[in-house]
């Protein structure tokens, strides 16, 4: 299973936009894709027309197993919705005494193998959550920004 975070320390510069898109262009050419939110903002799930009870945050807390907390979006394309409510889950990975940077990963164990390809939406910054997303990635597509004058 092909797992690519698409990552940048900066906001606006189309993360979520590349996230979506790549998502459901692979879906389209026939790939099984999970589409993972893991931004506060929640943007992918609007983008992709889905509107979750649960996500990211319940799984990696346990309180949704991760297949009932996925949404179909369309043929070939489901999502595991971020949100507001991964503020607190960022919390109680940074209270971890040991082994904090692989609570997504272990959460999203039962999964390996459901999907041919799992691309990840980060958030901007370099926070708890964004250390988890990339631990679990096996691939990360991101270009550094640099300002222009």
């Amino acid at each position: 299973m092909r797992k690519t975070a698409v990552a940048l320390s900066k906001g606006g510069v189309g993360k979520t936009t590349t996230a979506v898109n790549l998502a459901a262009g692979l879906a389209a050419r026939g790939q099984r894709v999970l589409l993972i939110d893991s931004d506060t903002q929640g943007q992918a799930a609007r983008a992709s027309g889905c509107q979750a009870a649960a996500g990211l945050a319940e799984v990696t807390t346990a309180e949704v197993a991760p297949p009932q907390a996925t949404l179909q979006a369309r043929e070939n394309l489901w999502l595991l919705a971020g949100g507001r409510s991964l503020a607190g889950l960022k919390r109680d990975i940074a209270r971890r005494d040991f082994g904090g940077e692989q609570a997504v990963t272990e959460a999203l164990a039962p999964l390996e193998g459901q999907y041919d390809t799992v691309i990840l939406d980060t958030a901007p910054g370099w926070d708890t959550l964004t250390i988890n997303v990339l631990f679990y990635a096996s691939e990360v597509l991101w270009r550094p920004f640099r300002w222009r004058s």
